[in-house]
């Protein structure tokens, strides 16, 4: 067999045609756990071409072929033994990357593409499906695919591809269309963003060209192909085995203990001491950053790598940049002093994923798993390695970023712009050796919707007007409810920790409409009322704002449910001790403006917890 590197464009570049085999699958792939990683790949590598960063191919997998005798006209083919479900996606992409050229007035990108997709000169004129000479398409997929397949490629747009496919409901749910239907759909709306994103300040054609550069030299696959005494069969079962894939961990150990062979340094003693300590079930436990669990080893080589090199990093490219770093960088005179500074930041980093309120950031590690922000943890191990702070410092760092980070989500302001800005904090104290003032300098010095700290002001209007419990998630508002809590116990109270389970509830229920009378105002004579609508809408908008929401225990939670107010507190008021539920003593009816007082009553502690220091006075 031939194991050739090729680029996506080199994959179809000649007239040439893939058949996939009538008794593989049909197209399976999805979006959480295919298109979406596909895309930020393409998207991570088409941003180092617009930023002019150092570029590494990145591989994205293998597929094996076997050459078809072919005869006359007919194009020269190859049947697919392995890889056709990453094969028609990255067809799919490129009809949605060559529409979206056409869409935006790039004629030569769009024509570029399109030869990439369709076989054109002479072809075999005998091979036909509903009218159409199947030797034109770069891939001829299995059977039951074979017409989604070509309405796909043949459509110029998505306005026509949703004429054939139009959206269908049932019980107010969209029906999911064909597979490859979707995944058009899909890749064209993450390319629209793209094109549309206002924080990328290049032109579209600039945004064009780039991705149209990655795909022609910094995404590679690895093409296999068999020879006449090659078994495709037991090739395609070894392929398919059930093996344990290696992962970034596994190929940066032995690229580490590689070069230390190389450099006669004594692989034993380095793997004792230092590497070992990798090899526990502390780092091999899997835990889940945004999308994706990944082990923890994996996670704190990503976070280090972004810290060293002071930009982000893909944990998908994270061999070949770590790779790359070694090789361009030479950051270490020996293999040991490269392992003393990974066990040295691993310290630091097991603080934080261990989550003991014991350690400086134990507590805050803790919380910050559930905002689930990963982006802030180069910047995290930076001050607990490098910032030289003292622990009152640290325990002061640790406030500024919790309140910056919970006030901007319940203000409701991206998250996007984090990586960005937590390196360019990072980078920024690295240079001037700045301490606890010259962080809060730099979080103070945000401004605009990417990057600002939200002053009182903008985070008592989030605080009153958000409905958290959909927009940020019971884990979430859970966890600012029980903070509020503790906070709420001064030092006449008993110091108590809470171990039971709680759970998010709403005082005014969800479905109120059986104990709840729907609200009405009463005019003077001559003024205009609120239509009863706007008031549901209202009131159905409240009752998810932290006003109406507080922690229960689930038995207690279960029991009062749904029921009437009056019954209802009674039943809070007598069995739970939490102070949270100690505003429901003074309140007598439940209605909107309850909810507005309550809520009120919760921001100033909410301000607390959460404090904005100011500017610092010079």
């Amino acid at each position: 067999m031939q194991s050739i590197p090729r680029s996506i464009y080199e994959l179809f570049d000649t007239k040439h045609r893939y058949t996939v085999p009538l008794f593989q699958r049909q197209y399976v792939w999805s979006k959480e756990t295919q298109w979406e990683p596909l895309w930020e790949d393409i998207l991570s590598k088409t941003m180092d071409r617009l930023e002019h960063k150092d570029s590494y191919p990145h591989f994205m997998g293998a597929m094996v072929f076997e050459q078809i005798s072919t005869f006359g006209n007919q194009v020269p083919a190859h049947t697919v033994i392995d890889g056709q479900q990453r094969l028609t996606t990255l067809q799919l992409f490129l009809a949605a990357f060559r529409n979206l050229a056409a869409k935006y007035d790039f004629p030569q990108y769009a024509n570029d593409i399109e030869s990439h997709i369709f076989n054109t000169g002479l072809i075999d004129e005998s091979r036909k499906f509903e009218g159409r000479l199947t030797e034109q398409f770069k891939i001829w997929p299995t059977k039951s695919d074979q017409l989604q397949f070509c309405n796909v490629l043949e459509s110029k747009s998505r306005v026509m591809l949703e004429e054939k496919y139009p959206a269908v409901y049932e019980r107010r749910k969209l029906k999911e269309r064909p597979k490859m239907v979707e995944a058009y759909f899909y890749f064209d709306s993450v390319l629209e963003a793209y094109i549309a994103d206002t924080e990328i300040e290049y032109t579209t054609e600039q945004r064009i060209a780039a991705l149209h550069q990655s795909l022609n030299r910094d995404l590679q696959v690895v093409s296999i192909e068999l020879e006449n005494n090659d078994d495709a069969q037991v090739i395609f079962e070894t392929l398919n085995a059930r093996g344990q894939p290696l992962l970034p961990s596994d190929l940066l150990r032995n690229f580490i203990f590689r070069r230390a062979e190389l450099n006669e340094e004594n692989q034993d003693r380095l793997h004792e001491q230092y590497w070992m300590k990798f090899e526990d079930d502390f780092w091999q436990q899997e835990e889940k950053q945004g999308r994706f669990k990944r082990p923890r080893i994996d996670q704190f080589m990503q976070h280090f790598l972004a810290l060293k090199k002071a930009s982000d990093v893909n944990v998908g490219h994270l061999f070949e940049e770590y790779k790359g770093w070694i090789k361009n960088e030479s950051p270490y005179p020996s293999i040991e002093d490269e392992l003393v500074d990974l066990v040295r930041y691993a310290v630091a980093y097991s603080q934080l994923a261990d989550r003991k309120s014991g350690s400086v950031f134990g507590g805050f590690g803790a919380r910050l798993s559930v905002l689930d922000i990963s982006t802030i943890y180069p910047l995290l191990l930076y001050l607990l390695t490098d910032a030289e702070m003292d622990e009152n410092d640290l325990i002061s760092a640790g406030k500024y970023l919790e309140s910056y980070l919970v006030r901007r989500l319940i203000c409701a302001k991206g998250t996007k712009n984090y990586n960005k800005g937590f390196l360019q904090v990072m980078r920024e104290m690295q240079i001037s050796g700045g301490g606890i003032d010259t962080l809060r300098d730099l979080l103070m010095g945000f401004t605009g919707e990417a990057g600002v700290w939200p002053d009182d002001e903008d985070f008592e209007n989030g605080w009153m007007n958000l409905p958290v419990y959909d927009a940020l998630g019971t884990r979430r508002v859970e966890l600012f409810l029980r903070s509020m809590e503790y906070s709420m116990r001064s030092k006449m109270n008993e110091n108590i920790i809470i171990n039971s389970s709680l759970t998010v509830e709403h005082i005014m229920p969800q479905s109120w409409h059986a104990h709840w009378p729907p609200p009405t105002e009463t005019h003077a004579f001559g003024a205009t009322p609120t239509p009863p609508e706007k008031l549901v809408d209202r009131r159905n908008k409240l009752i998810h704002t932290f006003g109406n929401l507080t922690l229960l225990v689930q038995q207690l939670n279960s029991a009062v449910s749904n029921g009437p107010f009056e019954a209802k507190s009674e039943s809070i008021l007598q069995n739970s001790d939490l102070r949270l539920n100690g505003f429901l003593r003074d309140v007598t009816q439940w209605n909107e403006d309850a909810i507005a007082l309550r809520g009120r009553h919760l921001f100033e502690i909410a301000k607390e917890v959460w404090p904005y220091p100011g500017p610092r006075e010079k």
